[in-house]
């Protein structure tokens, strides 16, 4: 865990006003631990019944096939669900493609590389990307407004103390809260390229997830 300060202090009574402020930031890098996975299911077909019933025999296949690697069945969800025609514009024939979104929840980091490379087996799937986080946000996000309140605070008392002035009252407290996710692009590849080394799991190394709180502080003065 890293953590990183950055602060900066302004004397408000010298604008006439009896308060000293303060802004300081606490950020905190900490690894991901929790992986989600989206993908499209994607088919084509020469009806919509036809293309819709192929799309949801591939969406089955995928989620067993999860399943069978340890992802439990409540980690597997569904999204968006569409169906659409074009022409073709050689034989003008009329083609339907379904297309069904799904996310893949990934509690152990360890089997993200082998999950897509058993997705790349499937040739109706396309992988959007690959987003790390952290499932508790919240406990590092205390951390966070903890070490950006002590900084705050030791910024207000140096100030007092090299001017020689008394603080009195905590007279405003004002806490931003932001945290970043990993998310690395996948760009799906077809036909033989897609084949080739199935038998390798991807190699991932996700970059870590920083989470940060922004804290304004204002003390009156004796």
């Amino acid at each position: 865990m890293l953590l990183f300060l950055i602060p900066s202090s302004v004397l408000a009574n010298e604008l006439g006003l009896s308060v000293v402020e303060t802004d300081a930031v606490g950020i905190i890098e900490v690894e991901p631990d929790i992986c989600y996975i989206n993908l499209n299911v994607i088919t084509e077909a020469t009806s919509s019944t036809l293309s819709q019933q192929q799309n949801a025999g591939a969406v089955n296949k995928v989620m067993q096939s999860m399943i069978n690697n340890g992802i439990q069945k409540k980690d597997i969800t569904t999204g968006r669900f569409s169906t659409y025609n074009y022409k073709e514009k050689e034989s003008s024939a009329i083609k339907y493609i379904t297309n069904s979104s799904m996310k893949i929840t990934v509690k152990d980091l360890d089997k993200v590389g082998l999950l897509l490379t058993e997705l790349a087996k499937f040739k109706d799937v396309n992988i959007s990307n690959v987003g790390y986080d952290v499932a508790d946000v919240a406990k590092y996000k205390q951390a966070a407004i903890n070490q950006a309140i002590k900084e705050a605070r030791e910024n207000i008392e140096m100030t007092a103390k090299s001017l020689g002035m008394t603080l009195d009252k905590v007279q405003r407290v004002r806490i931003s809260f932001h945290h970043s996710s990993s998310v690395i692009p996948i760009y799906a590849v077809k036909g033989e390229a897609m084949m080739e080394n199935l038998a390798t799991p991807q190699p991932q190394n996700p970059e870590n997830i920083r989470i940060s709180a922004s804290v304004h502080l204002e003390y009156s003065i004796k």
